[in-house]
């Protein structure tokens, strides 16, 4: 393990302990999970880096592209006009979504993300307010 990943289980452990100890929150965690944490115990790491999930910039640049494309089709309906290109990129719906919901708090291609909420896109591609994580 290297020790970017043990401090970072560290400081996570230790914020959710922090948060279990305030009296006004709670962490949702286990005491073992947040242990391990605070304890440099790799699977408890590798666990919230899973549940975290990730990103890579080239998926950032494909799906930009794609939006970028979408942008200027003037026949762009929703989410299912791009669906089978974000496929192809590697870019699964549950990274889209994440996404979208970046790409709209960053305040790119709002025309475009505006345009997903119709009948052309699946439920859970039509709003992408950060509040719906």
């Amino acid at each position: 393990m290297n020790d970017i990943k043990a401090i970072f289980g560290k400081v996570l452990g230790e914020i959710y302990r922090l948060q279990d100890a305030s009296g006004s929150m709670t962490s949702g965690q286990e005491p073992g999970h947040i242990y391990g944490l605070r304890h440099g115990i790799e699977d408890a790491i590798d666990r919230e880096i899973e549940a975290a999930g990730w990103i890579p910039n080239a998926q950032l640049e494909a799906f930009s592209d794609i939006l970028g494309k979408a942008q200027e089709d003037p026949k762009f309906k929703g989410y299912y006009d791009i669906e089978s290109e974000l496929q192809e990129a590697g870019i699964e719906r549950v990274a889209a979504i994440r996404t979208l919901r970046y790409f709209k708090a960053s305040g790119r291609f709002a025309d475009v993300i505006s345009k997903m909420d119709s009948m052309y896109s699946p439920i859970e591609c039509k709003n992408f307010d950060l509040e719906e994580r």
